[in-house]
C-alpha cells in the first residue's frame, strides 16, 4: 500500500509516501540501487548482511522513529545489506531527488564531510563483516 503524503495546496513542499510492508516482507535487497531512505513510523525492520548466503548476519533491529538506507541517499553505492520487515511495518519513504534538493543548500564543503563520513561508515561496516566471518 502506498499513499502519498505532502500539501495538499499545489505548492513545492516536500513529498514523502507511506508504505506498508507484512512480515518477512523484503524492504530493500543487499546490492539494490538506493532510491530513498525510510523512516519506521510503526513496526521492527530486520536489517541483514549476507542474507541471501549460508550465513547472514543481523546487523540491526530497528523500530519506531529509526531510520533505515539512510548511506543510499548520500552517494550512488548499492544497498550495503537487505531490510525485511519482522512485521507489519508503516514507513516513510524519503525519495533521493528530495533529500539531494535540501542538500544542495548546505555549505559544499559540509556536503564534502558528509560524504566522508558516509565512505567511513561503509568501510567500517565491512570490516566488521569481515571479521565477524573470520571467527
Amino acid at each position: 500500500m502506498v499513499k502519498v503524503l505532502g500539501p495538499k495546496k499545489q505548492s513545492k513542499g516536500p513529498s514523502f509516501k507511506r508504505k506498508t510492508y507484512r512480515a518477512n516482507e523484503i524492504i530493500f535487497d543487499e546490492g539494490e540501487k538506493g532510491e530513498c531512505a525510510y523512516l519506521i513510523k510503526e513496526g521492527r525492520v530486520e536489517i541483514r548482511k549476507g542474507s541471501r548466503s549460508d550465513n547472514p548476519q543481523v546487523l540491526a533491529v530497528l523500530k519506531k522513529g529509526d531510520i533505515l538506507g539512510e548511506m543510499a541517499l548520500f552517494d550512488n553505492s548499492p544497498r550495503m545489506a537487505a531490510a525485511i520487515a519482522k512485521e507489519p511495518t508503516k514507513v516513510v519513504a524519503i525519495s533521493k531527488k528530495e533529500f539531494s534538493s535540501r542538500l544542495t543548500e548546505l555549505d559544499p564543503s559540509m556536503r564534502r564531510v558528509i560524504s566522508i563520513l558516509i565512505n567511513r561508515i561503509r568501510q567500517m561496516t565491512d570490516e566488521f563483516i569481515r571479521r565477524k566471518n573470520e571467527k
